[in-house]
């Protein structure tokens, strides 16, 4: 603080009758006979000693010793229109008025701080130049700033603290609220708030101290701070999109979840300050501290500005903190705000909510209540202080098994485990003691996740992921048997052609006219019929000589995947996306939630139509990989013409097949139930097309990668 003034020079500066009024404040002599040069020298001789200043300290009231703290934090001087906002006015003193003769003079009875230190003579008025005028400033001399630190600052930290637990949950408790919407469909209340049930479920799920009984009564999330705070960090970074009226995790939230723990905590540290668009929004809509202010990110990184000062490596008052900080930045960001308490009660809210959520500081109560505070190592890692190491990486435990299904994940699992348990498994009510979430396999949630198309085989590798075991054979029988309940019944509404002779629809297969108006076979003798292809087929079949009987009017479905609304195209896309997951690791599974939602708006043959579109663009996919991809050359496993002539015997007696196939795509040998539908060509190779019973849908086999087949059924021949 070397530009403050020596106290000989403020002294000189200041007027005779001030010089006079702060002699007889402390007893000193002089009259209004003593020279001004005397009251200098009086007053410079019994000022200067500390032990003087250090007696004055010790008899002032809090408020005056806050601002002499204030001014040490400003480097020892602040303006005055500030000063004045804060400790209030300086009355001008005019003795010689009639008005006043009958009161007593404002060294004897000041009515604000301020006036108080300007008559001890421990603040004197200076000023500064500035770009449009000469601005009034309040200072402290030269002299006075160790005696003042001496008394001011003495650390209190030989008293008994009683530390409050450090909080350690925060991307766990994120992962819960991510979780839960995941697995539920949760409608946001104007788009964008928790409704009460969600609240009360995620709050049983985190649990005390974070939620106590009292906060799961509220009707909104906004009157849960703690919540609301989770919630703003998994909106701001996108972690959380409201799609068709559902509130739903997004593809970043699954990259978050995969992240290390380090780089999670880093995310979340980054989005609480994030300078987007949106921020001072989301700040004022989820009632985060200072969220009325025009900038409140600002305003917090010049919180997270006074987190670093090298004090708080130790325990310090929060009072303290509050009054380093406010001198230091408060005074200028909130001057244009009116507030009772200059911003301190919203000030320790910030401290002890997000700056404490994130894992900043460490809090603790000493015996009269009073806070005080200190940085944690992982504070030092976010805040980027020199030789700060980021937190060790978590353990990463896996999840435990039990014999009964039930399925407890530790709080610091990998958030990656929750989310995926939470797409196939049932959640219990709270959690257990130890604050790890029960889930448990049951024969309605695993045969739920399979009819949204989540595969078995996928849920096996995550199970096996998240247990650090292998699946015992006895429990991958159970889900197996489970997941098959998935596949016994399907209810659709779609346009059928039925024959009599099942060889009349592989003769209609082989019609280029026709073949493309015919959709997937649902048995031998009934195909569905693409809705936008119905007249053409009818105008097809009246030219072979045929005349059918239609059941239903021709416009109840004869949309076009071009006059197809945009809703129904987001539920084409997402129902191939879907089934996709029953053949490929999916990154993000869709909710089968968000596609009933759109389909609720659809009418009964726009969904059709996009069904039929779904299952012709998956089944080219299929036949891609599996049926029609080119045979590499002289790998052929069979004789076509001898497969040929076996299945067409099990299609007159109207049997099943029982083939040994070797799939190029996979590049091994599965043994199959096939139910045969009819064979065609195409590019001069001759197809199986039927119903695979392992797969459960209609497959292509090409009949040179058949090595075995026999018909099912006593007596049958078998052709090896």
């Amino acid at each position: 603080m070397s530009h403050l003034l020596p106290l000989n020079t403020c002294l000189q500066a200041t007027t005779w009758r001030h010089l006079l009024a702060i002699a007889r404040m402390h007893g000193l002599p002089g009259s209004t006979r003593t020279p001004k040069a005397v009251l200098v020298q009086t007053l410079t001789e019994y000022l200067s000693h500390s032990d003087t200043v250090q007696h004055i300290i010790r008899h002032l009231d809090d408020p005056a010793r806050r601002a002499l703290r204030t001014l040490l934090d400003a480097d020892g001087k602040l303006p005055a229109q500030l000063f004045h906002t804060r400790f209030g006015p300086l009355r001008p003193y005019r003795p010689w008025a009639k008005d006043q003769a009958d009161q007593p003079p404002p060294w004897q009875e000041p009515t604000s701080t301020t006036e108080r230190l300007w008559y001890l003579g421990l603040i004197f008025q200076t000023t500064a130049p500035s770009p449009t005028d000469t601005l009034p400033y309040y200072s402290i001399p030269a002299e006075f700033v160790q005696p003042l630190q001496t008394a001011l600052f003495h650390p209190l930290t030989h008293q008994p603290l009683n530390q409050l637990p450090t909080h350690t949950t925060l991307d766990r408790d994120i992962t819960l609220l991510l979780a839960w919407c995941q697995a539920q469909s949760v409608h946001p209340v104007r788009d964008r708030w928790l409704p009460p049930t969600a609240l009360r479920a995620i709050g049983r799920r985190i649990g005390p101290p974070a939620f106590s009984e009292q906060d799961l009564q509220r009707r909104s999330e906004r009157h849960v701070p703690y919540l609301a705070f989770l919630h703003y960090l998994a909106e701001t970074p996108g972690f959380l999109s409201t799609v068709s009226g559902l509130l739903k995790p997004t593809p970043a939230a699954w990259q978050w979840a995969a992240m290390d723990a380090p780089s999670r905590l880093r995310t979340l540290y980054d989005a609480w300050l994030s300078e987007s668009r949106d921020t001072t929004q989301h700040w004022g809509a989820y009632h985060l501290p200072f969220g009325w202010r025009r900038d409140p990110v600002a305003l917090a990184r010049s919180l997270l500005d006074a987190l670093r000062f090298p004090e708080l490596e130790g325990w310090q008052p929060a009072e303290r903190l509050w009054e380093r900080w406010w001198s230091r930045a408060g005074l200028t960001l909130l001057n244009d705000y009116a507030t009772e308490d200059d911003g301190r009660a919203v000030f320790l809210d910030l401290l002890q909510g997000p700056c404490a959520w994130l894992g900043l500081l460490r809090q603790a109560h000493n015996a009269d209540g009073q806070l005080y505070l200190q940085r944690t190592p992982q504070g030092d890692w976010l805040l980027a202080l020199p030789d700060a190491a980021p937190p060790p990486l978590a353990d990463d435990p896996s999840c435990r098994w039990q014999s009964d299904g039930t399925i407890l994940v530790p709080a610091a699992a990998s958030p990656l485990h929750l989310l995926r348990l939470a797409s196939y498994a049932q959640w219990d009510e709270a959690p257990a003691d130890d604050g790890s979430q029960r889930l448990q396999l049951t024969e309605a949630s695993i045969a739920t996740a399979v009819a949204a198309g989540f595969a078995l085989p996928l849920i096996r590798e995550h199970l096996e992921a998240t247990c650090g075991q292998p699946l015992s054979r006895r429990w991958w029988t159970r889900l197996r048997s489970w997941g098959a309940l998935a596949n016994r019944y399907r209810i659709r509404r779609v346009t059928l052609l039925e024959v009599d002779d099942p060889q009349q629809l592989g003769e209609l297969r082989r019609r280029r006219t026709l073949r493309h108006a015919l959709g997937d076979p649902l048995s031998p003798r009934a195909v569905q019929v693409k809705p936008d292809q119905l007249p053409q087929l009818l105008r097809g079949l009246c030219q072979l000589g045929a005349y059918p009987r239609v059941e239903l009017p021709l416009a109840e479905a004869t949309a076009s995947a071009a006059s197809l609304p945009q809703s129904a195209l987001l539920w084409l896309a997402g129902e191939v996306y879907r089934r996709l997951g029953e053949h490929l690791p999916l990154p993000v599974p869709l909710p089968t939630d968000i596609l009933d939602a759109v389909a609720s708006g659809l009418s009964d043959a726009e969904r059709e139509a996009a069904a039929i579109h779904a299952d012709q663009l998956l089944r080219d996919l299929e036949r891609l990989i599996e049926g029609y991809l080119p045979y590499p050359a002289g790998e052929h496993r069979s004789d076509p013409e001898q497969m040929r002539s076996l299945i067409e015997q099990a299609l007159a007696q109207g049997r099943d097949l029982e083939i040994v196939y070797w799939s190029a795509g996979r590049g091994q040998q599965t043994t199959r139930r096939v139910t045969p539908y009819w064979i065609e060509e195409q590019g001069g190779v001759p197809y199986l097309v039927g119903y695979c019973h392992t797969r459960q849908a209609q497959r292509v086999f090409r009949l040179d990668r058949i090595e075995v087949a026999h018909i099912i059924g006593p007596s049958a021949p078998t052709l090896d």
